[in-house]
């Protein structure tokens, strides 16, 4: 029945409670948590049109800004740690796609291998192996698939 609420939902809905919040430059438009859950990846748009690497407190209360680059020149829609945490991937509003590894133990991010495939960017995610990536095309009835494998390191 659609006027049923599951039970168990309308719980999780009364205990959120907001235990951090950090006040961007400009607008986030993608975030995404890494495998261990210590480390969140914002992506903004107008005006810094950058990714911030943050790290989240032993409390887990706080959200501490530790990395900035700007891999798009037009906005950041899609941030997403690979599986392992090492490495990530951004698209932008410029049609481009990077991959990015983070060095250790200082998470400078460098990059990897970029992709323009012309037709814009709405998801990208990795398998759960971490490659290939699957890349979602707009603008064109397309879904690629990118091998990926050359960016990564084996163990």
């Amino acid at each position: 029945d659609a006027g049923v609420v599951c039970p168990a939902y309308l719980c999780l809905l009364r205990q959120l409670r907001e235990v951090a919040r950090l006040t961007a430059d400009s607008w986030v438009t993608a975030v995404s948590w890494s495998p261990r859950g210590s480390e969140l990846l914002a992506g903004t748009w107008l005006p810094c049109d950058t990714v911030e690497l943050l790290s989240l407190d032993a409390d887990r209360t706080t959200l501490t800004p530790t990395r900035r680059f700007s891999p798009h020149p037009s906005g950041v829609r899609i941030v997403r740690f690979g599986p392992d945490g090492a490495v990530a991937i951004t698209a932008g509003h410029d049609d481009g796609l990077g991959v990015y590894a983070f060095s250790i133990p200082e998470r400078r991010p460098y990059e990897l291998a970029f992709w323009d495939g012309g037709y814009g960017v709405h998801d990208v995610v990795f398998s759960p192996d971490g490659t290939p990536l699957l890349v979602a095309a707009s603008h064109a009835d397309r879904t690629t698939l990118l091998d990926a494998s050359a960016c990564f390191v084996p163990p």
